[in-house]
């Protein structure tokens, strides 16, 4: 990720975010844990947050990976939340 040289958000990234590694995979899913440090800045870990998963996304699709978002991602009507 270059989400600490983005010149939007990078002064919001203390940590830029790397992957720690994968948990429970199976069949039909893998979870990705990422860890990174933003500002205590209010909404900040919202902001980064969610445009770390857009460019996740947007990564998977140019690559023809499909995936599915995670209900607990979602506010329920399958809409992506930030955070």
């Amino acid at each position: 990720m270059e989400l600490a040289r983005d010149p939007q958000l990078g002064h919001l990234v203390l940590d830029p975010p790397a992957a720690l590694g994968a948990t429970s995979p199976d069949d039909a899913s893998l979870s990705i844990v990422v860890s990174g440090r933003v500002a205590p800045t209010a909404g900040a870990q919202a902001v980064v947050g969610g445009e770390m998963r857009r460019r996740i996304h947007q990564e998977f699709d140019r690559l023809g990976i499909l995936y599915q978002i995670s209900p607990a991602a979602t506010d329920g009507t399958g809409k992506e939340i930030a955070g």
